[in-house]
């Protein structure tokens, strides 16, 4: 039996072979990383054609989950599939607002189910430009920001779980005008009392960073969270 053999573009340009067992194998690892999906430009890369991923689909081994984006059929419809499908979508800057306290593992303090992941009922929240409107699931929420998407990305996402989301403080900024004045209060005490000193200091200099980053665009959430952290008897950023 012959293994089928398939050309992939090395970063300097040139090409090479790459067996079938391999690129499948890729394939699996790269939905178990991402929670069953994937984009069509993440499995180009892996070296699949389009008559390679046709047969994909006609396989029943995966299905679209929207523009751009493919899921494997065998994974169940969790809400880390949900979140992770829109965050693939072009257009989406990252996951935001309740989707992001609980990738940040603050959730419970927003009175959120912990459990929901395994049903799927959790809201998925995102960040995109404005202007932008990306197609995604109908059970998810968009939020717009004005700020610019390039600099957003690389100056106020990290990522968990291969998902990219917003970082802690530009979270609490964005919310910090939903939240109860002891809700915001109860997020940053659990941020900032548990762990060694060094990353407890880490973490308030970057929500520091972010209540600067975001407040000259007119916005209370940053000022709350400000206060919020002087009621602490925290230097205010």
């Amino acid at each position: 039996m012959t293994t089928a053999i398939s050309p992939v573009q090395r970063p300097d340009g040139s090409t090479a072979p790459v067996a079938r067992s391999d690129r499948m194998r890729s394939l699996h690892e790269l939905f178990s990383v991402q929670h069953g999906a994937a984009s069509m430009t993440q499995v180009h890369a892996l070296g699949f054609t389009r008559s390679a991923i046709n047969h994909l689909f006609n396989t029943g081994l995966v299905a679209r989950a929207g523009p751009g984006v493919i899921i494997a059929v065998s994974t169940p419809d969790t809400w880390w599939r949900r979140l992770r499908i829109a965050t693939l979508t072009s257009g989406v800057i990252a996951a935001s607002h309740r989707s992001a306290l609980r990738l940040h593992g603050l959730d419970r303090h927003c009175a959120l189910d912990d459990t929901a992941h395994d049903v799927g009922d959790d809201p998925v929240e995102i960040l995109v430009g404005q202007g932008a409107r990306p197609r995604v699931d109908d059970r998810v929420v968009i939020h717009f920001t004005r700020a610019d998407p390039g600099r957003v990305t690389a100056e106020r996402v990290v990522w968990i779980q291969m998902i990219p989301v917003l970082d802690l403080g530009t979270v609490l900024c964005q919310m910090g005008d939903s939240l109860s004045a002891t809700t915001l209060r109860s997020i940053l005490v659990a941020t900032l009392s548990t762990g060694p000193l060094s990353l407890r200091r880490q973490r308030l200099a970057e929500i520091n960073a972010a209540v600067r980053w975001w407040r000259y665009r007119g916005r209370r959430g940053p000022q709350l969270v400000a206060e919020a952290l002087v009621g602490l008897g925290l230097a205010p950023p």
